[in-house]
């Protein structure tokens, strides 16, 4: 059984393969700042049947577009979430730009929060539906909250 950290402290990924069947099984756990869990996913099993080679074939087209999009999601949300960090880096340097490029970073990190903390409750109207259940989905991390909305926002536009 293996355990990685995708992104400390929030997500954990526990998982095992067996070489022999190519099976894979794995459980994410969300977690708060103090390390306790605040919603464990099920378990999945799914099997590796082709495995792909993306240096013979690399991803092109909307596959590419999928991939590319993420990435800017990603280090948008890097962005969002240090941004207390960078405005107290800027308030230092003293560069106006700086200082209104993290103030509004931070403004939108309060607004992510407060979106966060209300669907925890019932589903953000503007979430992707679930394929499974039907219904809205819910996240149970700040930072997956903040890349999905960043990036249905992205696909949109």
């Amino acid at each position: 059984m293996a355990t990685t950290t995708l992104i400390k402290p929030f997500e954990t990924l526990a998982g095992s393969m067996h070489k022999g069947d190519g099976v894979v099984h794995r459980r994410k756990m969300y977690r708060d700042a103090s390390g306790k869990v605040l919603h464990m996913a099920k378990q999945e099993s799914y099997k590796v049947a082709n495995p792909r080679n993306y240096d013979k074939t690399p991803p092109k087209g909307e596959e590419l577009g999928n991939i590319n999009r993420f990435h800017d999601a990603a280090l948008r949300t890097t962005q969002i979430l240090h941004a207390q960090e960078l405005l107290e880096k800027a308030q230092t340097s003293g560069n106006t730009e700086e200082i209104t490029a993290a103030e509004t970073l931070l403004q939108q990190l309060n607004d992510f929060r407060a979106r966060y903390e209300a669907q925890l409750k019932r589903p953000d109207p503007s979430a992707p539906l679930d394929r499974k259940t039907g219904h809205r989905k819910q996240y149970w991390s700040l930072n997956t909250f903040i890349r999905a909305m960043i990036y249905l926002e992205l696909k949109n536009s």
